[in-house]
């Protein structure tokens, strides 16, 4: 896994490297001003094939994307079921996004799929996950991304609450700055985060 950036504990709360968004990969200088990323026409090499009866509405877990064994379903979207897989010949973990059945009836819903993927795999940035491949499996959309070890923000915020342990200013503006950072990478490449 890439190396994490740590900081000092603060002295009124948990250590910030509890909080910190693990980095992904470092940002060369070069990369900061590229121009904008423009919106490829999405043109897929061949219609996806259409999903099986049995395969759409089943739960993809145990099976295998290229070298990926889908190990267990960690989170859901609107669109698509995220996934936690195991690459045994490189010895690491990925995220694997998959299409939700029925959705890939919708050639809009394809498309905009494959555009997240596009714009994605664009961005090098140490708060935004690393999107490696995209394809079809049984006729639904899918994305290899990288997987980031630790809780969500989401999670982090669920447990201060159920703890009553409010968030220190300083901790707050730690986190806001990697988020704010972030989506200023994207804003400025033209990507707009919805």
């Amino acid at each position: 896994p890439p190396p994490s950036t740590t900081a000092a504990p603060t002295p009124t709360g948990p250590p910030a490297e509890a909080l910190e968004l693990p980095p992904t990969t470092p940002v060369a200088a070069e990369e900061q001003e590229m121009p904008p990323i423009e919106a490829a026409p999405v043109q897929p090499e061949a219609e996806p094939p259409p999903p099986t009866p049995t395969s759409a509405a089943r739960d993809v877990t145990g099976q295998t994307i290229g070298p990926y064994r889908l190990l267990e379903k960690i989170g859901q979207g609107g669109m698509a079921e995220i996934y936690k897989a195991y690459h045994p010949t490189l010895n690491r973990y990925a995220a694997v996004k998959v299409m939700r059945p029925g959705l890939t009836d919708s050639g809009d819903l394809v498309a905009r799929f494959q555009r997240e993927a596009q714009t994605v795999a664009a961005l090098r940035h140490p708060n935004i996950v690393q999107v490696f491949d995209f394809g079809f499996l049984d006729g639904r959309g899918y994305l290899i991304m990288e997987y980031v070890e630790g809780a969500s923000l989401q999670e982090l915020m669920r447990r201060r609450q159920l703890a009553d342990e409010p968030w220190q200013p300083d901790e707050i503006l730690h986190i806001m700055a990697q988020v704010a950072d972030a989506l200023d990478y994207a804003h400025r490449r033209g990507v707009v985060h919805r």
